[in-house]
Parts: structure tokens; sequence; C-alpha cells
């Protein structure tokens, strides 16, 4: 159990680093899609952009599944979900039964810290740095904007009207896809349907790819939508980890305070050393 459970960790950190008070329930996603009503690039800009979740603080319970290779097995733990916008992302992951925190990966825009509590290590590293190095124009917000089913531009803050000149925008009968390339030539695609939702966001370059889909659409008391099940697909290169993030509970705007603090007596690995444990346990 150790051995997947550290396994597990490994993926996720990896994933994610590679990439680098109104509640609501799950509501079944239609199984026949609705044809689009006729809308201009404009039109389908501003819709999708102003039809997203908004909210201050957003946090989650959730069941997070990892495959960190084609041939090797599923992994399941509980995990929590905590967002402050424009500030602060962290996943803590929960030991099977006992619901202790076996791991905690936290985000700020200037920094990830992944704090591995079976093991007593953690890993520190410079959002900045890793942008730079990474096959993705990719930040803090673009990971923000993954997470809360929204529209994002790599590298920016927020998306703003101006950005409309950016964006491609190809359709069929039930789905429209806005797309453009970064400053490092990776193509962003995200497909929405009928209600303006994203049902899908891509990110592709070479052999680098990430393919996040959005189903199962709950309605919170506020009456916006937020997707109950996310499934994440990463390639990177010769490497191919597979997730999903399956909510039970969704609450916006509640009060909550996160840190970055790093326990006392705790080894620093580095990222070189994560991969090679990943590989070792993925075989």
């Amino acid at each position: 159990m150790k051995t997947r459970i550290n396994g597990l960790i490994l993926s996720l950190l990896c994933a994610m680093l590679l990439l680098s008070g109104c509640k609501s329930t799950k509501t079944a996603a239609g199984s026949e899609p609705v044809a689009l009503e006729k809308a201009s690039k404009t039109e389908r800009f501003i819709n999708v952009r102003t039809d997203a979740i908004k909210f201050n603080t957003l946090s989650g319970s959730l069941k997070m599944s990892i495959k960190p290779s084609p041939t090797s097995k599923t992994t399941t733990l509980g995990a929590v979900l905590r967002i402050i916008r424009d500030r602060q992302i962290q996943l803590s992951l929960r030991l099977p039964i006992i619901g202790t925190e076996a791991a905690r990966i936290s985000f700020s825009p200037a920094q990830v810290l992944m704090i591995d509590r079976i093991n007593h290590r953690y890993f520190l590293g410079n959002i900045e740095e890793m942008r730079r190095n990474a096959p993705f124009d990719f930040d803090y917000y673009s990971l923000q904007a993954m997470f809360c089913n929204q529209l994002f531009v790599a590298g920016k803050q927020t998306v703003t009207a101006n950005d409309l000149a950016i964006f491609g925008i190809e359709e069929n009968q039930y789905f429209a896809t806005l797309s453009y390339r970064d400053s490092k030539g990776a193509r962003y695609d995200f497909i929405s349907d009928h209600t303006n939702r994203i049902v899908n966001t891509a990110i592709a370059k070479e052999s680098n790819g990430v393919d996040w889909t959005y189903s199962e659409f709950g309605q919170t008391k506020d009456n916006q939508t937020f997707p109950m099940m996310m499934t994440v697909d990463l390639q990177i290169g010769g490497e191919k980890i597979a997730s999903t993030l399956d909510f039970s509970e969704i609450e916006l705007n509640s009060n909550f305070s996160l840190d970055m603090n790093i326990p006392a007596n705790y080894t620093k690995i580095s990222m070189e050393q994560i991969i090679n444990m990943l590989k070792s346990i993925s075989k």
C-alpha cells in the first residue's frame, strides 16, 4: 500500500509540475448533444468568458485516481482541493480509512511546494524557472483556470475583451472550439457546448500534451455550474499519466487560509529525484 501511495504522490506531483458558502451536487451528463445556436466568434468568446464560475475561494472533496503509466495499476485516494483565487491552490491527499494527510501540493503564483508526510520530504520549486523549461507557456493562473473550468491565455492573469483577436474559432453542429498558440508554439483548444460551458481544454506541442475533460456539471445554490468529474491525460515525451478527479461536493466563498510552511526536519528533494522515483515505481 505504501508503495502505491508513494506512486500516486509522485505521479500527481509530476503531472502538476509538468503542466507547470455555495455547494453543488452531481447531475448526470446528457447522453445526446444539443445543437449550437448561431453566434459570431465575438459572441462565443464573450459567452464562454463571462459564463465561467465566479468565486473568491473554492473548496471541494473528491476521489483522485492516478495511473502513472499505461501498464501500471490505478491508485485512488481521497483528496481536498482548496483555492484562494489568484493567490494559492492546495491539493491535500488523504490516506484510506484513517483520512490523515499523506501529502500536500501547493501552488502560488511564484512557487510550488510538495510535502510528502509519509517519507518526511519536500520539494520546493520556482514557478518562473519551471515555466522557462516547460514545453508550454504555462503558469499558476493557467492551472487555476483548468481546475475551475475557465478560459485562459497562457502567461496572463485574466482574460479580457482585448484577447479576442488572438483566438481562432472552429465549429460543428454541436461544439465550438476557441484556439490560439502561445509564444512557444503550443496550441490551446477550448471546446464548448450549447451551454457555453467548456467541456474540454487541450494543450499540444509535438509529443507533449494535456487533455482535460469536464463532465457531470452540478448546480450551485447561486445558480453557477461546476464540473463534478474531470479527466486529465498528460503526455510529456514518452511519459503518459492519466488521472480523474471525482468531486462529491464543492463549496464557494467560505473563509479559510492556506500556508506554504515546510515542516522541520523534512529532507529536500529535487525534480530529478522525483522523476527517477516515479520511473522506478511505474515499472
